[in-house]
């Protein structure tokens, strides 16, 4: 990638003793970066909600969740595959074919989404017509997804900050034309997210245009090696999606089944209640974006105890004092009705502190080359939720919803810990595929 090299950032890394700390610097932007992200989602959600209504959000929000999950479980996971070779000293060269296969893969599975929306016709809630334009989205949004992780295999964070920020200002930037131009409908909401999918796909090709030429040109031998690259790819990818699947069912499920054991305004109260800790769910995410590529370009493995210890106490902290401010800015913010939500946020901030750590742990695992290990906490979790929350959120609501999050993360921690523990005492080596 010759064109991104002059933006590398500077990563600073202390070892002592197999102890090392991940660069404040980096991991900050990545923080500041999802931070942003999410208020840039928070003002475009209100921003199509005032324009739209109830019934045209919806019918948004609808059709971008069912396109966006079907993407997920068809892309196999392998922008995670990406992140992991291009971490590695010997990696060849992954840009130019990330950005053609992933136009390719999401080529094919935008074409599935809308084949199948028009056979469906009448029966998708917003129409077909809908569906079938959001799903010209999904080649370009899934060729950047796995450039993207190629950068970040490759730590270039500052770029890959950079881009993921440009997607999302893009799409902001292209409501508010609509909104000045003309009124908002759910067609044009669709219109401005592909545009701005669009433009931001257009400026990574435009980026690595050199490495595309020459992966085009690419000779006999070549493609001989990158059969190789594409088996490794499907191979780690599939792993990986295992968990995948679970986490995201486990991020899903809870607001699934309250609905039929309470009240809708029960689950609205909970749902602003997970949206107000947001901000240090990041937390973990932050750490593990950092840690995940450096983890997999290491030799052999690494003890992150000094790691951990930095989360939970930064958790810990950032969670008290957001238990104590948040619920003091709820009434003021969104109304008297979402109060006396101190107890939720309160159980909800707490289970930030082991959500963090298992991210972190998660990013050892998948540096490891051994993914598939994190399913065992992740369907930990998801059996503690089908077990305690009907009951608890009949009983206690929001609150028994959050004891809930808190007492899943907590198990998925201590299983994925003690994994890790057990691990590092067998001397484990990442040095490339798992054991037998």
């Amino acid at each position: 990638m010759p064109s991104m090299t002059r933006l590398r950032l500077p990563l600073r890394v202390s070892s002592v003793r197999n102890r090392w700390r991940p660069s404040l610097r980096a991991v900050s932007s990545i923080y500041a970066t999802n931070l942003a992200l999410l208020l840039i989602g928070a003002v475009t959600g209100v921003m199509t909600a005032r324009a739209l209504g109830a019934s045209g959000k919806g019918e948004v929000a609808i059709v971008q969740a069912m396109v966006g999950t079907i993407a997920f479980v068809c892309t196999l996971s392998v922008d995670q595959a990406y992140v992991f070779m291009a971490s590695k000293k010997d990696a060849p060269r992954l840009m130019g074919r990330a950005v053609r296969d992933g136009f390719v893969a999401g080529t094919m599975i935008g074409g599935l989404i809308a084949i199948t929306a028009t056979l469906l016709d009448g029966r998708l809630p917003g129409g077909p017509s809908l569906y079938v334009l959001t799903s010209l989205s999904v080649p370009f949004s899934t060729s950047g997804l796995f450039a993207l992780s190629v950068l970040q295999g490759g730590k270039e964070f500052r770029m890959w900050n950079v881009l993921r920020f440009l997607n999302a200002s893009g799409y902001l930037l292209a409501l508010i034309f609509a909104i000045v131009v003309s009124e908002l409908t759910p067609t044009r909401v669709i219109q401005c997210y592909v545009a701005a999918t669009a433009c931001f796909w257009l400026t990574i090709v435009y980026a690595v245009r050199h490495e595309l030429l020459s992966a085009t040109l690419a000779n006999g031998e070549k493609q001989t090696s990158e059969s190789r690259v594409t088996r490794d790819l499907l191979h780690y990818g599939s792993r990986t999606h295992i968990s995948a699947l679970q986490s995201m069912l486990n991020q899903q499920v809870d607001i699934s089944i309250m609905a039929f054991f309470t009240t809708t305004a029960v689950v609205g109260r909970y749902s602003l209640a997970v949206s107000v800790v947001g901000p240090l769910a990041m937390i973990g995410p932050a750490v593990a974006a950092y840690l995940f590529p450096k983890i997999a370009g290491r030799t052999g493995a690494a003890s992150i105890g000094t790691i951990l210890k930095l989360v939970a106490i930064v958790a810990v902290v950032a969670g008290f004092l957001w238990a104590i401010v948040s619920p003091m800015l709820i009434g003021p913010i969104f109304g008297t009705s979402f109060g006396g939500l101190g107890v939720t946020i309160a159980l909800l901030c707490s289970a930030m502190v082991p959500l963090s750590l298992s991210f972190v742990l998660f990013a050892w695992w998948k540096g490891q080359n051994r993914p598939q290990r994190a399913a065992w906490a992740e369907g930990a979790a998801l059996l503690i939720i089908l077990l305690l929350l009907p009951g608890l959120v009949s009983r206690y609501g929001a609150a028994g919803a959050a004891g809930v999050s808190l007492g899943s993360y907590s198990v998925s921690c201590l299983v994925v810990y003690a994994m890790y523990r057990r691990a590092i005492g067998q001397g484990l080596r990442a040095t490339g595929a798992p054991r037998t």
